[in-house]
């Protein structure tokens, strides 16, 4: 079985959609059964997380020189933006999968640690093959039903096993990660919450309660980069998000996400993104 790149997948994967009409941040839901011997090159998604939970089978993933997972059934995997990864089909796999944009903490709560813009490293969790076809015979019955409204029940079904998820990962109490402090929680969410305003590190601190000298220690210690370089990072991804909506021009995005002009925007965004923001929008 050959070693493919993502765009190489169809020849060796039967897939069926199961939901294109999930809430936001997450994408189209699809169950696929790929090939034994199946392995594909290091990549990552970009601006983009991905989940998947293993129904039949067995499959490998790892991040290149860094980790190597092995995943039989019941097991979830979280793949975060901008993580490259690899993965291997030891078996003929079955897997329940949805690609997302980061979760933020002001929607989605304490779900954003492990799927929000915080968890930067490849995750594995057993959740048991039990409550896995739980999560699957609920979304069927939903299908089976044909509802107008399935999107949202099969949503709501995804949320509560997410929500499981992370209270099963003990991520709560620091266990995939140190605990925040309180004022990296207050600095994260007023983040999220003006992610089109201008911001800085003095405001942050200011939000937070706390000196921006000591903001900055919390944030490299406990996140890995300073309060400007994660505000950078949530920019940045923001902007690719808008970027795809054809109704904005470049120069709406530059305004909506607070830059004074189209040419600062579009450097910003080169240097976080790797790419210009015109190339980005011609993405299909």
């Amino acid at each position: 079985m050959p070693i493919v790149p993502p765009n190489g997948l169809a020849a060796y994967a039967r897939g069926e959609t199961l939901s294109d009409a999930l809430f936001t941040p997450m994408g189209i839901l699809k169950r696929v059964r790929y090939a034994a011997g199946l392995e594909i090159v290091p990549h990552n998604h970009g601006g983009s997380g991905q989940f998947l939970l293993v129904l039949e089978g067995e499959t490998h993933f790892g991040e290149p020189g860094l980790t190597h997972f092995v995943c039989p059934p019941g097991t979830a995997i979280i793949v975060p933006p901008h993580c490259e990864h690899w993965w291997r089909m030891v078996q003929e796999t079955q897997l329940i999968q949805f690609d997302h944009h980061p979760f933020s903490q002001r929607d989605f709560g304490n779900l954003s640690l492990l799927f929000g813009p915080l968890q930067t490293r490849l995750v594995t969790i057993d959740m048991g093959i039990a409550k896995v076809r739980e999560l699957e015979t609920r979304i069927d019955a939903v299908i089976a039903e044909g509802t107008p409204v399935h999107g949202a029940l099969i949503s709501a079904a995804i949320l509560d096993f997410l929500a499981r998820l992370v209270a099963q990962s003990r991520v709560l109490q620091g266990e995939l990660g140190t605990s925040l402090h309180p004022a990296v929680v207050r600095a994260i969410a007023y983040v999220d919450r003006h992610i089109r305003d201008p911001l800085t590190t003095d405001t942050l601190a200011r939000h937070a309660h706390l000196g921006q000298s000591r903001l900055c220690q919390l944030f490299r210690e406990q996140l890995g980069m300073t309060p400007g370089q994660y505000i950078a990072e949530a920019k940045a991804r923001m902007a690719e998000r808008l970027l795809l909506n054809p109704s904005m021009s470049v120069s709406d995005v530059a305004a909506a996400l607070g830059f004074g002009s189209v040419s600062y925007f579009s450097r910003f965004f080169k240097k976080h993104c790797g790419t210009n923001p015109a190339a980005t929008r011609r993405i299909p």
